[in-house]
């Protein structure tokens, strides 16, 4: 590095942090609160804050008892790491440092008064003092440090990373992740996320000081995702010039921890790099898009192009699910196996063992009694079982295991690994794994030889070929499995997830007649709010106001370390889950706002080469609004068969009609429509759902598009009431392009499955059309109803998708008690065969007992 690349300190404060910074941003950055609100409001992952200090008085009266057991307090202008107080554990008369050491509330009184009198701030006038969670790292980052937090700081200029390090406390720190007060900075590249050399007490290093751990070919964990969440900040802040903190949380994943508006230059040393070139290249760069920014930084800046680099000591690079073979006594058996770098060591089924030859030892430990009451009896059954096997086989180790399948004893026997091309010797214990979603499990001891990133859910090794919904088993076995739906039912969240259901955990905050038959007829042990305080229908009116509700507390256990399905998401939701250490999954919102900075509608429209449908022109049309879902691939865009929208004599939507008899003309006009969009949705990278509303004009043989929005799985739950499994493999083709898992598809074979025509059936929707609330005193049964004569009559309660001439009223939010806000929904019908959406729901209104409320 020549002295001529090296970014000095006033180059960087007249030439780019003043020169490119407004003093109002400047100002922003400079104020830790105001940017952390601007962060959070913009749905982006920042700490959360228990208490503001702004005087004295509240410092005296506030009770530091009601605090959790750690937390981290900081001034809301300091700077170098100045003033921050990190707390770990709770005594009865105080709280532990780092250290070991004791801190009374007395001291941290005073530290904050200290605070509050400017000793930290940047300026030296009085600051503002708060109290902030406590980050808990993964423990991924977590055995390369000592005590203390690691975080990575990333240097951004308009938007684009430009030079990254991760910066791990130390024993000479004390815990603090500042390279200044004697914390190891190392450099990580770009490009791949992978770690190099360091930089320590100004000279390089190739391990963590004090250990022989080394330091280089470390995987940060979602680099991808860092370095787009840095120009996200970036943006949201209106800077050019900044610096970014990102820690990775245990709970949350990436978290931004601060931001600053001149970060130091160390940066340099660590990468050895200057950052002057780099800088002087992105002048008069604008990117779009913050994920395109941190592309174009990973592709100018980054200098490992693929994984596999030498650089990485030459280990292969595993995803979290490999294609592996088994080898014993001369035979060879391929099977997908789970990596886990938490399992101390391998296991295989017991399947694959009797396929290995190894029969008589697999059905002597399947009829064996393994159970045991003490220590005692474990160790004479151990000695026993190992008696009666040593005639069979020579076997490494009887053990008692606490594992996935339960507590149980197991035999370990010597066994071969060939992963990734490389032949590992190793040993596996059996195991009964019939009954989870992968028959191999790859420990510590195997994957000492390779390197595991968690970005990928597989190798090229192996990809998901797919053809059916079954083929999707294997990659919904990593999915979380503490899933929870917010909204009036469960299964308005959860959709077609019906097939995901097994070991899932489903919780809705505020339940209907719809989640009380699933549970019955599907057992789904859906949890709901409604469970601990029957009136909330008259406590709350919608999402917002239920999580702010104190009702809530009563599943505050089933919030926490989840992941939260939503339709529709907010600034206040997104705060919500942060605070319950959640994330918000399936987020139209998010998504509709990425689509629409992409989207110009006229500007999409053009580069289309279709017409819009202006409002003025769609009152014209009868009944000719039609709906197609779709979901971009790499393969192309997928599409289901036009739905026929249903509109009353008020033209307001009351449902779709899945027998629409659609022409060859119609048919032929989506095709070039779809092939048009598909071309604009692949130019700007656009992978995932979406839903196309159009309009066909019968004279002119006309298709129109009026409206193209984002549309997620928890939106689709008619269609799993409906067995809609053609739908299916859309939302799987959604779920892993967003989690970049490679797979196969015949493309033009499945695209024509869902050409084939009409599947029958639809639904319809009946609302309030008065512009009264109503109180319902009595409301329909949930259940299977038939229609004979022109009357409703109720057959059974049950929630299977109907039979012919049969038709399902799903309810929905009214039930008696409840009141129903105008234009609000009453009810839907679910059915199979032709119905007049005109006279149907008079029939199902007439059933309804209820009261005009002025």
């Amino acid at each position: 590095m020549s002295l001529n690349e090296i970014l000095g300190m006033n180059a960087r404060n007249f030439s780019f942090v003043r020169e490119y910074n407004s003093r109002e941003t400047i100002r922003l950055v400079d104020n830790k609160l105001k940017t952390k609100k601007a962060l959070r409001e913009a749905g982006l992952p920042v700490p959360g804050t228990y208490k503001v200090f702004r005087r004295s008085d509240q410092v005296r009266k506030f009770d530091f008892s009601t605090l959790p057991n750690s937390f981290v307090v900081k001034p809301n202008s300091g700077f170098g790491g100045k003033g921050i107080m990190v707390v770990y554990g709770k005594t009865k008369t105080g709280f532990l440092r780092s250290d070991g050491g004791l801190v009374t509330f007395d001291e941290i009184k005073l530290h904050i008064l200290d605070i509050l009198e400017g000793v930290y701030s940047l300026s030296g006038l009085p600051d503002v003092a708060y109290i902030e969670e406590r980050i808990k790292s993964d423990k991924r980052l977590k055995r390369f440090s000592f005590k203390g937090l690691a975080d990575i700081r990333i240097i951004n200029f308009n938007m684009v990373p430009v030079m990254a390090m991760l910066r791990l406390p130390t024993v000479y720190s004390r815990g603090r992740a500042n390279l200044h007060e004697g914390a190891l900075g190392v450099q990580i590249d770009l490009n791949s996320g992978i770690t190099d050399s360091g930089f320590w007490q100004n000279k390089p290093v190739k391990f963590f000081p004090g250990t022989k751990n080394k330091i280089n070919g470390i995987k940060i964990p979602f680099w991808e995702e860092i370095l787009t969440l840095s120009s996200q900040a970036q943006e949201v802040i209106g800077s050019s010039y900044l610096g970014v903190d990102v820690t990775i949380s245990k709970e949350m994943g990436p978290v931004i921890l601060e931001l600053n508006a001149r970060p130091g230059l160390s940066i340099q040393n660590v990468n050895n790099t200057g950052l002057k070139e780099r800088l002087e290249k992105l002048k008069g760069v604008k990117p779009v898009l913050p994920s395109s920014a941190a592309a174009l930084g990973r592709e100018l800046f980054g200098k490992l192009k693929e994984i596999t680099s030498p650089f990485v000591s030459n280990k292969p690079v595993l995803g979290l699910v490999e294609q592996v073979k088994i080898l014993a006594n001369k035979k060879i058996i391929g099977a997908l196996a789970k990596i886990d770098t938490g399992a101390d060591s391998s296991a295989i089924d017991f399947t694959i063992a009797q396929q290995l030859g190894f029969e008589k030892l697999v059905a002597k430990m399947k009829n064996a009694d393994l159970n045991y009451r003490t220590k005692e009896e474990l160790a004479q059954k151990i000695k026993k079982l190992k008696t009666e096997i040593e005639s069979i086989i020579d076997i490494l180790e009887l053990k008692a295991v606490r594992s996935a399948t339960g507590r149980q004893i197991r035999a370990k026997i010597k066994i071969k690994f060939k992963v990734a091309g490389k032949l590992v010797e190793s040993e596996a214990y059996l195991a009964d794994r019939s009954n989870l979603d992968f028959p191999v499990i790859l420990g510590k001891d195997v994957l000492e030889y390779f390197l595991v990133d968690p970005l990928k859910y597989v190798s090229s090794s192996h990809k998901f070929k797919i053809k059916t919904t079954n083929d999707s088993v294997p990659f919904f076995g990593l999915m979380p499995k503490k899933l929870v739906g917010l909204s009036v039912c469960a299964i308005d969240r959860i959709g077609v997830f019906e097939w995901l259901k097994r070991g899932y955990k489903i919780i809705s905050l505020r339940s209907c007649q719809e989640d009380h038959l699933l549970d019955l007829f599907f057992n789904l042990k859906i949890n709901s709010l409604e469970k601990v305080d029957p009136q909330v229908y008259k406590q709350v009116s919608n999402l917002e106001t239920l999580l702010l509700s104190p009702k809530v507390n009563g599943l505050n256990s089933s919030l926490h370390n989840a992941n939260w399905l939503v339709s529709k998401s907010s600034p206040l939701i997104e705060k919500m889950a942060s605070q319950f250490k959640s994330k918000v999954l399936a987020n139209s919102f998010l998504l509709a706002k990425k689509v629409n900075k992409i989207f110009n509608r006229k500007e999409f429209l053009t580069k289309s080469g279709i017409k819009f449908l202006e409002k003025e022109e769609s009152t014209n049309l009868g009944d000719s609004y039609l709906k197609i879902i779709g979901c971009v691939t790499k393969y192309g865009t997928f599409y289901s068969y036009p739905q026929r929208k249903l509109k009353d004599k008020n033209n307001q939507f009351i449902g779709l009609d899945f027998n629409f008899e659609a022409d060859k003309n119609l048919l032929t006009q989506i095709r070039l429509l779809i092939e048009k969009i598909n071309v604009v949705l692949m130019e700007n990278k656009y992978k995932g759902i979406f839903s196309l509303n159009l309009l066909w004009d019968e004279k002119k043989k006309t298709l129109l598009l009026q409206k193209f929005t984002s549309t997620l799985p928890p939106s689709l739950s008619v269609q799993f009431l409906l067995k809609r499994e053609d739908l299916a493999p859309l939302l799987l083709w959604h779920i892993l392009e967003f989690m970049r898992a490679p797979y196969e598809v015949d493309f033009s074979t499945m695209q024509n499955q869902y050409l084939n025509g009409p599947i029958g059936g639809g639904y319809l929707e009946m609302y309030n059309n008065s512009d009264n609330y109503l109180k319902i005193l009595k409301a329909p049964k949930v259940g299977i109803y038939e229609f004979i004569n022109d009357q409703v009559l109720f057959k059974k309660a049950d929630f299977r998708a109907p039979l012919e001439g049969e038709i399902l009223f799903a309810g929905g939010v009214p039930h008696e008690g409840s009141v129903v806000r105008p234009k609000s929904r009453l009810g839907r019908i679910i059915f199979r065969q032709k119905i007049d959406e005109q006279k149907i729901p008079e029939q199902f209104l007439n059933l309804y007992q209820y009261q005009k409320i002025n």
